[in-house]
């Protein structure tokens, strides 16, 4: 609880610092994430999960071209094996929570109803909570990671187009976001590495 009451604070203090820039739009935003770590610890079997995000945006224009977009999103982020055992198939994930707070430049090239653009910036992240699940032979076991990193940062980028829709405007995104803190406080850690993230996202925002 105090960590989402901090990341909220977090979100209120950049809307503060930005209010006296022309307010552009709020809303949610849902997606789909299609996480991995990178890492010489991690096994060569892990590969690339599908996770889910949810949040809100807004967005402040300093001119028709260029603007601020902070977000506070939760998201979901990981990776996962698949194999056999003695004959045994099995499945092993890496599940990473995150009350996550980017905060994007953003170029948005105006073209009336229709306005495409670009984002990059860094992202700050607080994790919830941190396991590595299990299935072999019928059998599910939980581990938490105790040593799990509270916090992660780390760039994101990537870009979206945005349709004017009744009171304000339907986008269509696609982010990429490279973490720079490992997941794992100790260097001996088997999963010490880095997340990294693609979120394929749609978003309303209420606004002209």
């Amino acid at each position: 609880m105090k960590k989402l009451l901090f990341c909220i604070a977090v979100m209120s203090l950049t809307t503060f610092v930005f209010a006296g820039s022309g307010f552009a739009g709020f809303g949610p935003k849902f997606g789909l994430n299609i996480a991995n770590v990178r890492g010489d610890s991690i096994p060569d079997e892990y590969e690339s999960k599908m996770a889910f995000n949810f949040g809100v945006f807004t967005t402040y224009n300093i001119n028709d071209f260029i603007g601020v977009q902070p977000e506070l999103m939760f998201t979901m982020k990981g990776s996962k094996a698949e194999g056999e055992i003695m004959g045994e198939s099995y499945t092993s994930k890496l599940n990473l929570n995150y009350i996550e707070i980017p905060i994007l430049a953003k170029l948005t090239i105006p073209l009336g109803s229709v306005r495409p653009y670009v984002v990059a910036g860094p992202e700050f992240a607080f994790n919830m909570t941190a396991t590595v699940s299990s299935e072999y032979a019928g059998q599910d076991t939980t581990v938490d990671i105790e040593d799990a990193s509270v916090v992660d940062f780390g760039m994101m980028f990537g870009g979206g187009v945005a349709f004017e829709l009744g009171p304000g405007f339907l986008s269509l995104e696609a982010k990429y976001d490279m973490g720079f803190l490992p997941i794992a406080d100790e260097e001996e850690d088997a999963y010490n590495a880095y997340n990294n993230c693609l979120s394929i996202n749609l978003g309303y925002a209420f606004g002209r």
